[in-house]
């Protein structure tokens, strides 16, 4: 049902729908109204009184006018005739005037009573009904009425069949007096339906969640509106003039709802586009107004970009100042020519000031930004400042001033602390390599005594777990401080998972372990160092191989994103790791509290220092037991 609603086949049943729908509700309210009008006219209710009554009621008022004028027209010619009724007309004392050549019909005979005013025309009086003063009714008592017509519409006149015509108008209208509100409500529910449905389905299409708008949602909304818009202000005059010359409110009804009915298509496809674009969110943003102020916005925004600030900020008071002058000229004219030159004069210095502040503030700024890119020489120029904007730039000058010296103390205890490291490591090395070489020849010498071989092979493992240190301690602390020759070249990032695959397989069993590699099918280009890169992958699957859940799977994958190239090892931990990721990223920080494992707590602080001298990103995210370590490489071009 769904996919069908959604089809061309589905949306057209839905739009006829609702079109009849509404149709058959607009007809209802006019058939209520008109029925209602038709009612008052002649002061009956169709819930009261009878269909007989109110049928006779507005025969007699539709006939009034004609005997009106036939009783009028007998008093000033006798000799009239008329073939259309039947008629006898009386005076007042009850004497027949006049009889027409045919006889009454008793049941469709109608009596009026007339009042007459006297002209006086010299040599006789003439008699002329009075039209206002008339009081029609079926049950009216004529004896005060100066003529009394009696009078009957003869079969097969064009009267005869306008009566048949009241007749059977006012059966269904008397017949429906009930059922229009069943039929109006029944069809404003399902007009309320359709319309809502078509609005769900509108810029959808089956087997799909995606929008496909059709082409009228490519003209600007604000174009649209205005055009309908316009449509229907048209309509509407059409309506009012019309209402003005009709002779009743049963034609500008009518004429009315058929204006009405003619645009229901359009509002419906009107309100389809709305909703189109409001599930696009695009309803404002596709209109020529939108674009007007984009291009304004723009605009504003090369001329803040391009301008100078002091320029910024003269036109700026500039025009605040002319707007004041012509407001205070437009509400005060009783200015005098002295009040104007001071006025005028007040803002040219105002903007002077104002182009004065924005020069300092744009010296200060360029200072501010120097110090923040790293620029500690640099000098903010303080010629022709004063006040707070001269302390100011001297604030400035001493803050750079401050931070060259911090930093080169800084650097200075960097450059001896590396200094001291690789000295005391070198110095450690030589009678480490000694302890080294005399424990290996005493670790093969042959010997019938157990204990002395268990402690050879003790001495022989931890001499080279301290000479393992030393050489990370060294390179950790050149790393950090970019003291390590580097030489970039393009790479393909899938060969070091590759390596990294083939050179831990025996480590990974070991530690029960199974690695998941995934790498795209083209080549993913990067700069980078080959050996040094391999100490960044080998840290970190180390540490994979030290701090994994055993049982547990390893993921190593290589994608594309956002121009760069992203490595990311994922493993669940052994231990919890109750730290947070800075933490965890610095030196000597190993993964378990309880310093079981083999590791020095170097390897990701190595690891990080190694990226970033590749000009590349290392990245440490915890979420529970989940450990992943993220690599980013910038890509180059193939």
């Amino acid at each position: 049902m769904k996919n069908f609603l959604r089809s061309i086949a589905g949306k057209i049943t839905l739009y006829i729908v609702c079109t009849l729908a509404t149709l058959v509700f607009t007809c209802s309210i006019l058939g209520w109204i008109v029925a209602y009008d038709d009612a008052a006219s002649c002061d009956l209710d169709f819930y009261s009184d009878t269909e007989e009554e109110i049928i006779t009621q507005k025969v007699g008022n539709y006939l009034y006018p004609e005997i009106h004028s036939i009783v009028n027209n007998l008093l000033t010619n006798p000799e009239e005739t008329y073939r259309s009724f039947a008629y006898e007309i009386y005076d007042k004392e009850g004497k027949l005037l006049f009889k027409s050549e045919k006889e009454l019909d008793p049941e469709t005979t109608f009596e009026y009573g007339f009042l007459a005013n006297e002209v006086d025309m010299g040599d006789h009086t003439m008699h002329t009904i009075v039209y206002d003063n008339w009081n029609w009714s079926a049950e009216a008592d004529n004896r005060w009425a100066d003529y009394v017509a009696k009078a009957s519409v003869v079969p097969d006149t064009w009267y005869a069949k306008e009566i048949h015509r009241i007749e059977v108008w006012t059966h269904i209208e008397y017949s429906l007096r009930y059922w229009v509100y069943v039929i109006g409500a029944v069809a404003a529910i399902l007009m309320m339906v359709t319309f809502i449905m078509l609005l769900c389905v509108s810029a959808r299409r089956p087997n799909s969640d995606d929008l496909h708008p059709g082409l009228l949602n490519k003209v600007p909304f604000d174009v649209m509106l205005a055009l309908y818009c316009l449509g229907f202000s048209g309509a509407w005059w059409l309506f009012m003039a019309i209402g003005y010359t009709s002779t009743g409110i049963v034609t500008t009804l009518i004429v009315g709802g058929i204006l009405f009915l003619a645009a229901v298509p359009f509002l419906i496809g009107f309100a389809m586009s709305i909703a189109a674009r409001i599930k696009q969110h695009n309803l404002f943003k596709n209109t020529v107004i939108w674009r007007f102020m984009k291009l304004i916005g723009r605009f504003f925004r090369w001329l803040s970009k391009n301008l100078p600030v002091a320029w910024k900020a003269a036109l700026i008071v500039a025009v605040i100042a002319l707007i004041e002058l012509i407001a205070t000229f437009n509400s005060c004219r009783w200015y005098s020519d002295g009040a104007v030159a001071f006025l005028i004069i007040e803002k040219i210095i105002i903007v002077a000031l104002a182009i004065y502040a924005a020069s300092c503030f744009k010296r200060l700024k360029k200072g501010g930004e120097a110090l923040a890119t790293g620029n500690l020489e640099y000098v903010v120029e303080k010629k022709g400042m004063i006040g707070d904007f001269k302390n100011h730039a001297e604030h400035l000058n001493s803050i750079g001033e401050g931070m060259a010296v911090a930093v080169d103390e800084r650097m200075k205890s960097e450059r001896m602390k590396t200094q001291l490291i690789t000295n005391v490591s070198h110095d450690i090395k030589t009678p480490l390599t000694s302890i080294i070489n005399y424990a290996s020849l005493i670790n093969v010498e042959p010997c019938d005594n157990p204990v002395i071989k268990d402690y050879s092979e003790v001495l022989v493992r931890q001499s080279e777990k301290l000479k393992r240190l030393l050489e990370d301690l060294v390179e950790a602390s050149k790393a950090s401080t970019g003291n390590l020759d580097v030489c970039l070249a393009p790479c393909d990032a899938a060969v070091f998972i590759e390596q990294a695959g083939g050179e831990y397989e025996e480590k990974l069993e070991k530690s029960e372990l199974t690695l998941v590699t995934q790498t795209p099918e083209e080549p993913v280009k990067i700069m980078a160092d080959g050996r040094r890169m391999w100490r960044v992958f080998d840290n970190l699957m180390n540490n994979i191989c030290k701090y994994a859940q055993p049982g547990t799977r390893v993921y190593l994958s290589l994608e594309k994103m956002d121009g760069d190239a992203v490595i990311t090892f994922k493993n669940t931990s052994r231990d919890a790791l109750n730290m947070s990721e800075e933490e965890l990223m610095e030196r000597f920080t190993r993964g378990d509290s309880s310093r079981n494992t083999e590791g020095n707590g170097l390897g990701l602080s190595i690891a990080k220092s190694m990226a970033e001298l590749q000009n590349g990103k290392l990245n440490v995210v915890i979420d529970g037991d989940l450990f992943k370590a993220i690599l980013r490489f910038p890509l180059i071009e193939q």
